[in-house]
């Protein structure tokens, strides 16, 4: 049984999830994600209100009338949605935390997999595989999943990407879309998501606080760090060019999207502060 307070919940998302789609995936003749909604079926007459960007030139030049590709929804994908739990998505300098907007974003791919008939699966990983729900369809799987997103409690703090990638790598299942929603926290991850991508499409979507990407000017900081218990002394002395701890951040980042880059992951980078739902739609457009 759902939640009254995570059925409201998830009440509220699916109604700017629908608004999403009606603009990015149902009211568009192309996949907005590959393999997430459309495939070639023929090509045909062209007709009063088709999109033009379906316009195939060089069949009409050939035949002297205007003809477009028409397309079918694609059906029987995929759908892992991959969510780190571990104990630094619980932080935050604004008023939500970042496990909270993992959380809502997870939610947001898992109906919008139901809306296009998909397969839906979820992982939920710290540095070890803490939840792993088999593909399901249907209303029940898919608020079973929202529901586990916004009440499980993980048993472990620290992160280990690679042992999550290792996991979905060992999965008899190929071709899925894999969306891996973390703040990428994690200097050793390359190794397992370069396996994941050569079996599966594969969208990083990055959580990163603020102060995880520029920390101001404010001199020596004891802080704790929740994943191992320690406390840690942060140079943030202010500089010519900022304070040390940013070029460390900055390289962080850097490197991320390197790797991103060298497997071929796509990248959406969304911050808690600001409303995440133009940004996913961006992306949703753009790919």
């Amino acid at each position: 049984m759902v939640e009254p307070a995570i059925l409201e919940q998830i009440r509220l998302i699916e109604i700017k999830t629908k608004r999403l789609l009606s603009g990015a995936l149902m009211g568009d003749s192309r996949s907005a994600v590959r393999g997430f909604g459309f495939d070639f079926d023929q090509i045909r007459p062209y007709q009063m209100g088709d999109d033009v960007r379906f316009i195939d030139w060089r069949a009409s030049s050939r035949t002297d009338k205007l003809l477009v590709k028409q397309y079918r929804q694609e059906m029987n994908r995929t759908l892992l949605i991959m969510i780190d739990v571990s104990a630094s998505a619980f932080y935050s300098s604004s008023s939500l935390l970042k496990n909270e907007l993992m959380a809502k974003i997870g939610a947001i791919l898992s109906l919008a997999g139901e809306y296009n008939n998909d397969a839906v699966s979820l992982l939920l990983f710290s540095d070890k595989v803490e939840l792993f729900i088999p593909p399901g369809k249907g209303r029940g799987h898919i608020h079973g999943i929202v529901n586990e997103l916004f009440t499980f409690k993980p048993t472990r703090k620290k992160t280990n990407l690679n042992n999550a990638f290792e996991y979905v790598g060992s999965l008899r299942r190929k071709g899925m879309i894999v969306f891996i929603v973390s703040d990428f926290i994690d200097d050793q991850c390359d190794r397992g998501l370069a396996v994941v991508a050569k079996k599966h499409e594969v969208i990083a979507i990055t959580c990163l606080d603020d102060r995880e990407k520029q920390f101001p000017s404010v001199g020596f900081v004891s802080m704790h760090d929740t994943e191992t218990g320690c406390d840690i002394m942060i140079d943030a002395k202010k500089s010519s060019d900022g304070p040390l701890i940013n070029r460390f951040l900055g390289k962080r980042i850097a490197a991320h999207e390197h790797i991103f880059n060298q497997y071929g992951v796509r990248h959406v980078a969304i911050e808690p502060k600001k409303d995440f739902f133009p940004d996913l739609l961006s992306f949703f457009r753009s790919y």
